[in-house]
């Protein structure tokens, strides 16, 4: 135990230097593998469910239980180039965001002698109205650019975004409040962007996990190569906050 306590500390105790001595460059690396991871995760979660559902069709009650389990494979590339939308936008613009919003609204509302329960209201309504729905939108433009098997032409990719921002929205608006309000309440700045990737990690887990029940209560898809671009499009790392 002491030796993992040892251990646990120096990474953290490392992480907080390079947060501090190469901020954008950590919190973009960070942002990059966990939404790599999450991709991951929705790929399995996703698979598992889909060849689970299509083995008890035909399985028989003979077949030994290790005999059903799933085989998924997982994209490892996929994974890698969906992680690109956190090294290059959502890892460097919640650093921006978070750093700039501590320093300007806690100052507006000192100068207008407001609480700090106005403050914090103050910066979540802006994270919600502003930041969410910028961070969703550029997902989508994002993943409609890059996922294999669709039209990559931009009025495609434009209409695919325009399509699925407002369930998007409408569906993330039941979490990421309750999110953001620990954003601005609990979380050190410099965290900030690591809590909130790691909240778009649940929270994708989360929608997989509806995904995956539907999966089951559907029939069997009839290609591999559909049902591999479907269950990448249904997962949606949520961005935000």
């Amino acid at each position: 135990k002491q030796m993992a306590r040892a251990w646990a500390g120096r990474v953290v105790g490392g992480y907080s230097h390079l947060l501090e001595t190469r901020p954008i460059v950590t919190k973009s690396l960070s942002a990059w593998a966990l939404v790599a991871l999450s991709d991951l995760t929705s790929q399995y979660i996703l698979q598992s469910a889909a060849v689970t559902s299509s083995r008890s069709t035909q399985a028989s009650p003979s077949l030994r239980v290790t005999e059903r389990l799933p085989v998924v494979a997982l994209d490892y590339k996929h994974a890698a180039v969906r992680g690109l939308y956190g090294l290059l936008f959502l890892g460097p613009v919640s650093h921006f965001w978070f750093k700039h919003i501590n320093i300007i609204v806690p100052r507006w509302a000192a100068r207008h002698s407001l609480s700090r329960v106005v403050s914090v209201g103050t910066m979540l309504v802006a994270d919600q109205l502003f930041l969410f729905p910028c961070f969703t939108y550029a997902y989508w433009l994002f993943a409609g650019a890059t996922e294999d098997g669709i039209s990559h032409k931009p009025r495609d990719v434009i209409q695919r975004a325009n399509d699925n921002i407002i369930p998007t929205l409408l569906t993330g608006y039941t979490f990421w409040p309750v999110a953001a309000l620990v954003t601005y309440t609990v979380i050190p700045l410099n965290y900030r962007v690591l809590w909130s990737n790691a909240m778009s990690y649940l929270w994708n887990t989360y929608l997989c996990s509806l995904a995956a029940k539907q999966i089951k209560q559907q029939p069997p898809p009839t290609t591999s190569a559909t049902t591999a671009t479907s269950q990448r499009q249904t997962a949606v790392p949520k961005a935000s906050s």
